[in-house]
């Protein structure tokens, strides 16, 4: 019974300390990466190794600049990356500031954000190579900068990525004080796509007649489809877009939806997609310091499966809550991520977890939540979160005493598994052809993958070559690399796996 008792005692702390929903010790100092230096972070992806890689700027004497993070996975600085960890990018000797970034399937890197190019600001992105610098086969030396209407202020606030590698970023943009917004796609050699809305640019995107609009996220559905959210004078809104940029009339019959509701200032209308199609949609109250989610169909139509009649409501605190970040889980969970005001001038971050039908999951924090003070100054503020595939949970943001640093924390999250994907029937099919092969081959699925992956492995196992992708059904593999013999292939896709052999004559 001793020999028990003392079991159960030495286990108790590390238990403890695994508990979902608590800063996980063995990532930077108790669960926290800091850096001084006055870099901020506004966006973060997870690359497949593992590396943590946050987006902002770096403000000096001179102004900003766009400034790009990468950490190891225990939260310490990647020392082959850039310098010391850290790449600095210059647009002008003004403000360049970058606001999100995304992973291409290749490791390669998009930031966005905007630059004073002469007298107006313009949308401004980058392509940064693996090891952090610029990669001169996008735009100039790596660089692009797009001007939306003369000297308007034109701003890319989000970034997603393609299947086909295109980019596509929302903003703002224009002169229409109702309508100062844009949608706009990007070839992959930076180049504006003139299959999107004609010319790569769709401006003045309306939920609304006469009201002002305003955008705040951006997701790519399965089939290539766009969702998109906002305000319509102070309201939320969410859309659906067609791959060509035209308005889904699918979606609610117009391709559109405002609710009938009032956000207070400050807040983002955000959205996630769950595996079965089903969008998820987040905002702040105008009334209450409650955070509002809902649930929408396929369709546009509310899901009265979720919270009350469609519509569910966090509460962290007293005072107002802000989301930043929504993401859904493998096993249906739902996580969001932002700052709430423990008084009127300082905030904290905090993070929650939802059951699938909208109530708290008790099982992660205190109560289904989380909050984390870093500084008692200013304020700690949330800006974006990523999951991990062992399910850990990611969040950057800032602190801040005056200026601005990022920070990035990492959750416990055992029991929520990976980031969610629209799942493709286990029956799946992966097909390899030709094979035996040559110089290249071609994976091809039986049905189309949120996310795919392919591995090639030598007879002893070590990895040669590793491709990803999401949104597709096929992928093309140049094999020039690999001498002749036998390997095996594993292909995954939306969590199914499956291996074959390759012989490559």
């Amino acid at each position: 019974m001793k020999k028990l008792l003392l079991i159960i005692g030495t286990l108790l702390p590390f238990l403890s300390f695994s508990q979902d929903g608590l800063l996980d010790q063995t990532f930077g100092t108790n669960g926290i990466a800091l850096a001084e230096g006055n870099y901020a972070a506004k966006g973060v992806s997870i690359q497949t190794d593992g590396k943590i890689v946050t987006a902002g700027s770096k403000s000096d004497a001179n102004g900003t600049d766009f400034c790009i993070v990468r950490l190891n996975s225990d939260g310490k600085l990647d020392n082959t990356f850039g310098t010391d960890g850290v790449v600095v990018v210059d647009f002008s000797t003004k403000t360049d500031n970058a606001l999100d970034m995304a992973i291409q399937a290749d490791g390669k890197m998009i930031v966005v954000g905007s630059a004073i190019i002469s007298n107006h600001t313009d949308i401004a992105l980058i392509r940064l190579n693996t090891n952090g610098s610029l990669d001169n086969t996008f735009g100039t030396n790596g660089k692009v900068t797009t001007n939306i209407q003369g000297t308007s202020n034109d701003v890319a606030s989000k970034v997603v990525i393609q299947a086909d590698g295109k980019i596509v970023i929302i903003g703002s943009g224009g002169t229409d004080m109702f309508n100062a917004n844009v949608v706009a796609r990007y070839n992959t050699d930076g180049s504006l796509d003139n299959t999107f809305d004609t010319d790569g640019k769709l401006l003045g995107v309306s939920f609304a007649p006469v009201s002002l609009n305003t955008l705040s996220d951006i997701k790519i559905l399965a089939d290539g489809k766009f969702i998109i959210s906002g305000y319509s004078s102070n309201q939320p809104a969410i859309g659906k877009l067609n791959a060509d940029g035209s308005f889904d009339v699918a979606f609610n019959t117009t391709g559109k939806l405002v609710i009938s509701e009032t956000i207070f200032g400050g807040n983002v209308c955000l959205v996630a997609v769950q595996a079965d199609g089903k969008v998820l949609m987040s905002y702040g109250s105008g009334t209450t310091s409650e955070l509002k989610l809902l649930r929408l169909q396929t369709d546009g139509s509310l899901d009265t499966d979720f919270g009350t009649a469609g519509k569910a409501s966090i509460n962290i605190g007293a005072n107002n809550d802000y989301a930043m970040a929504i993401k859904t889980l493998s096993n249906g969970k739902i996580i969001v991520s932002g700052s709430t005001y423990v008084n009127s001038s300082a905030t904290d971050f905090f993070i929650a977890r939802l059951n699938s039908n909208g109530s708290l999951d008790n099982t992660f924090g205190t109560n289904g939540f989380a909050t984390t003070s870093v500084t008692t100054a200013d304020g700690d503020r949330a800006e974006a979160m990523a999951v991990q595939s062992n399910g850990k949970i990611i969040v950057a943001g800032n602190k801040c005493t005056g200026s601005c640093n990022y920070v990035v924390l990492r959750y416990n999250n055992t029991s929520g598994g990976g980031t969610n994907t629209p799942s493709i029937n286990e029956a799946v099919k992966a097909s390899i052809f030709p094979n035996p092969a040559n110089l290249e081959t071609t994976i091809k699925l039986s049905e189309q993958a949120h996310e795919m992956k392919v591995i090639i492995t030598d007879k002893l196992g070590k990895e040669m070559i590793r491709r990803e992708s999401v949104n597709t059904s096929e992928m093309n593999i140049t094999l020039g690399e690999l001498t002749k013999g036998i390997y095996m292939v594993q292909v995954i896709a939306d969590g199914v796996v499956s291996t074959q052999k390759l012989l490559i004559h």
